[in-house]
């Protein structure tokens, strides 16, 4: 019996050895003052946070922002999701809408000449995917949404998920998913991704500047 219940106990640390090797601890937190170097360390996920602020303004931290940030590595892609909630003062709230209307992205690199890289904004949601007024950097493009939303009176709620099944989320509120909620789409049932951009009619999907917040 003794026996039995040690190789069982060797089978079980084995186990959990192969599982930390193959896709490691999670890892979470709620520690606004960890947002920056949070969203700065992106590892491999595939997103900019471009929808996110780069830096939480005075008014919105003496207001109580909600944060949290999950992140895992699975087999093939990390599951991930960033949730954040903003209440700003009117100078903050009027300065990140104007982000938000008028944010460019545009791509560079070697052997492509500034005329190949068309800028992409925020696609706006004219469809009614959202309950709220939403700006859209990814939506339903390899199982992953990053988007803006506004959820009240000077309130900015910004969400980041990848690879998450409904019921699974463990901070952002379901009124602040799309509905439907699909994880995947492709291009002809609307899919979207600003990291990306239409090269000779057709999308680029092997050079994504992931890293790059930008042009504003």
């Amino acid at each position: 019996m003794g026996c039995l219940i040690g190789v069982l106990t060797g089978l079980a640390i084995v186990l959990i050895l192969f599982l930390v090797f193959f896709f490691g601890f999670p890892k979470s937190s709620r520690n606004l003052s960890k947002y920056e170097a949070l969203l700065s360390d992106r590892k491999n996920l595939r997103t900019g946070f471009v929808a996110f602020p780069a830096q939480i303004p005075v008014s919105a931290l003496e207001n109580d922002p909600e944060f949290y940030y999950f992140y895992q590595d699975t087999l093939f892609d990390p599951t991930a999701e960033v949730y954040l909630r903003c209440s700003y003062d009117e100078a903050d709230f009027n300065a990140e809408l104007d982000r938000l209307e008028h944010y460019q992205h545009t791509l560079q690199w070697e052997g492509f000449s500034d005329e190949d890289s068309t800028p992409q904004t925020f696609l706006r949601d004219e469809e009614g995917r959202f309950s709220y007024p939403a700006y859209i950097a990814i939506y339903g493009d390899d199982h992953a949404c990053e988007y803006a939303l506004i959820t009240g009176e000077r309130e900015i709620t910004y969400v980041y998920f990848a690879f998450k099944k409904p019921g699974n989320f463990r901070a952002v509120p379901d009124d602040c998913l799309p509905q439907p909620f699909v994880g995947h789409l492709t291009r002809e049932e609307g899919q979207y991704n600003i990291y990306s951009f239409p090269l000779h009619d057709k999308y680029s999907t092997h050079v994504l500047d992931y890293g790059s917040r930008g042009e504003n």
